[in-house]
């Protein structure tokens, strides 16, 4: 408890001289897989080979540790893939990093604020992995669900509120039906996993 006289002082100081602070941020929203930047040309993700993705991911891994977070929730990504391969490489001590719980794949519906779809980005140019979590139907659902559960997913994220950067649907739309996310959460329920809804950002 903070004394008055305390309280009340100009400046309070706290001396963690003969202490390590490890801040562990368990629920720090990072995208390792891509940089601000890239939002000026989104045509970077489909010309990034999947090593330099992985790559991406490491070099902000990285950084994010030495920043002194020790501990991150990497929510949702557009290459899960290169995810899990860094997760393994720091988990085996090969590359510096946080420890990190992933959600895999976004779950969306196609066109949806999870899917790597923009005007910049031809169709046939849009990486196969970046649709992973792609579905249109509840059954479609459970099974990116699962599937991205069975890849190493800690956790799931479904884009279900309302379109974010939604291409053919209306604006303000629910990306996915009430059934669409009832079928993610029985799965997620079914693995002892949490489901993890995002709004617009």
């Amino acid at each position: 408890m903070i004394s008055p006289r305390a309280r009340h002082s100009r400046q309070l100081f706290i001396n963690l001289t003969d202490f390590t602070c490890l801040p562990g941020l368990i629920n720090t929203h990072v995208h390792f897989d891509g940089n601000p930047e890239d939002s000026v040309d989104y045509s970077i993700y489909a010309r990034r080979t999947a090593d330099e993705t992985l790559q991406l991911v490491l070099e902000n891994a990285k950084t994010t540790l030495l920043t002194g977070f020790t501990t991150v929730r990497h929510v949702g990504a557009w290459f899960p893939d290169a995810v899990y391969r860094a997760r393994s490489l720091i988990e085996r001590g090969e590359a510096l990093g946080p420890r990190i719980q992933t959600a895999g794949p976004y779950l969306t519906i196609p066109g949806g604020g999870g899917d790597l779809t923009f005007p910049e980005i031809p169709t046939a140019q849009i990486p196969p992995e970046s649709q992973q979590g792609i579905a249109s139907t509840p059954e479609e659902f459970a099974a990116r669900a699962e599937a991205a559960i069975l890849a190493g997913a800690d956790f799931l994220k479904i884009i279900a509120s309302g379109a974010v950067f939604s291409i053919g649907t209306e604006p303000g739309a629910p990306e996915m039906s009430q059934a669409d996310i009832e079928a993610v959460v029985a799965v997620a329920q079914a693995y002892g996993k949490t489901s993890h809804g995002a709004c617009p950002q």
